[in-house]
């Protein structure tokens, strides 16, 4: 995923539903607390020549010249990640669309809250399985999943990660260096020493985050409202 906004292309040859499907995908995002990019291209052979590699590709079946399945064959070979979604009415094309590891099958007349499912899923899985790489105060490197972090405090010199295993890893880096980068990933800066994840954070009661871990973390008074507000949200993407 892009270290600050989660990318999108959106091919098909048709404009109209280019641009309908943009639409769409931009009254979900902005329900969304994530910032995003969305690129169009209007053929497979354009979308290949970009050269580029997206978290979330929306890909029109029915093309001529190259069809979206050969485009995410192609496409495939040199991005094995990231999630295709693909639009059609036929459902003899959903047997096909396991040799590209396709996501979801959405119909260009589906009800929004097909649209608004998918997404929420798709950005949600990118979440899950995001891993970042952090320099260990006393040396070495470790790749850690998004999701196993519940919350990170700053000390002096360090920052001390704390893990759903009740694991303590100090790293070297910044509070505000680390904010900067999750922010937009489901983590919240509740107090100048404390950076959260909202997966496992439940409420904010006396001046305190509480964890699903039963651990707890102090918020500044004037972050509380807020945070509340954040956090209900978050969790309302989640159900």
């Amino acid at each position: 995923m892009n270290k600050n906004n989660i990318t999108i292309a959106i091919v098909d040859d048709e404009t109209i539903f280019r641009v309908l499907t943009r639409k769409k995908l931009e009254e979900v995002m902005t329900k969304l607390p994530f910032c995003f990019e969305v690129e169009e291209f209007s053929s497979g052979k354009q979308f290949l020549a970009a050269r580029k590699e997206y978290d979330i590709v929306f890909m029109d079946i029915a093309m001529p010249e190259i069809s979206g399945l050969k485009t995410a064959q192609q496409y495939r070979e040199s991005c094995p990640k990231g999630i295709l979604i693909f639009l059609t009415a036929y459902e003899e094309y959903i047997k096909e669309g396991y040799k590209v590891n396709a996501f979801r099958y959405l119909g260009k007349q589906d009800p929004p809250d097909d649209f608004f499912e998918a997404v929420k899923s798709a950005v949600l899985l990118l979440q899950t399985e995001q891993k970042m790489k952090f320099q260990l105060v006393n040396g070495g490197e470790i790749f850690l999943a998004l999701e196993d972090i519940v919350y990170m405090e700053a000390q002096a010199r360090s920052v001390m990660i704390h893990t759903k295993e009740k694991e303590i890893l100090p790293i070297r880096s910044k509070i505000s260096d680390l904010t900067e980068i999750l922010e937009k990933k489901g983590f919240y800066l509740v107090h100048r020493a404390y950076l959260v994840n909202m997966r496992y954070a439940r409420s904010c009661i006396a001046n305190e985050v509480v964890f699903s871990t039963l651990e707890t973390v102090p918020i500044s008074e004037r972050r509380c409202a807020e945070f509340k507000k954040k956090l209900a949200e978050f969790h309302a993407i989640e159900k």
